[in-house]
């Protein structure tokens, strides 16, 4: 053993004591699921909490905005009366009163149509991040097989946007799919160990 590398004969032991400590770790390794069943558990309980405070606050912001939009647009009926309706000046144009009314109503107008948009971009990229979680967290508990149906209620989503979302990720990630043994669509993709 003198011609061995002293690091070659600590990966020997290493693997030899390895060996004989797994024969005696099969309850660890149920105790080791049960772990990752509670850790998964808890994943989703996060995930639904986080996609419903999203949901909230969504609704709050849109709120929020129809709200100053509706006050904008009460501020900016004002000068627009002033021009079009018949008045008894000769001229139509806008007094001073107007002129406050168009300078307060068109910043409420503008900022809350970009609150508008601004919160429709963010539901949307936090429904993409949820579906992608998803995608991730059931690749990682199903070993690279997800079906159709699965991720359709795991997302809770039609089944025609559950099969876009696949066919969209298995181009992505070369998957293939098969039938399953209900007539079920399978996708199937390669993960490498962790």
């Amino acid at each position: 053993m003198s011609d061995i590398h002293p690091e070659s004969e600590q990966l020997v032991d290493k693997h030899s004591a390895e060996s004989r400590t797994s024969t005696s770790s099969a309850p660890l390794a149920d105790n080791e699921l049960q772990a990752q069943d509670k850790n998964s558990d808890k994943s989703d309980q996060e995930d639904e909490q986080s996609s419903g405070s999203a949901e909230t606050e969504l609704s709050e912001n849109l709120g929020c905005a129809a709200f100053f939009l509706s006050l904008g647009l009460t501020f900016l009926a004002i000068p627009a009366a002033q021009v079009l309706l018949p008045t008894a000046a000769p001229e139509r144009s806008i007094n001073r009163f107007g002129m406050v009314s168009l300078t307060i109503g068109t910043p409420m107008v503008a900022s809350s149509v970009w609150g508008i948009v601004n919160s429709v971009f963010a539901a949307q990229k936090a429904r993409k991040d949820r579906l992608r979680r998803t995608f991730h967290n059931l690749l990682e508990q199903n070993q690279g097989r997800i079906s159709l149906l699965t991720f359709s209620r795991e997302t809770n989503i039609s089944g025609q946007e559950a099969k876009d979302f696949l066919n969209e990720r298995a181009q992505e990630f070369n998957g293939t799919f098969e039938l399953g043994e209900n007539g079920g669509i399978n996708y199937l993709f390669e993960i490498s160990p962790t």
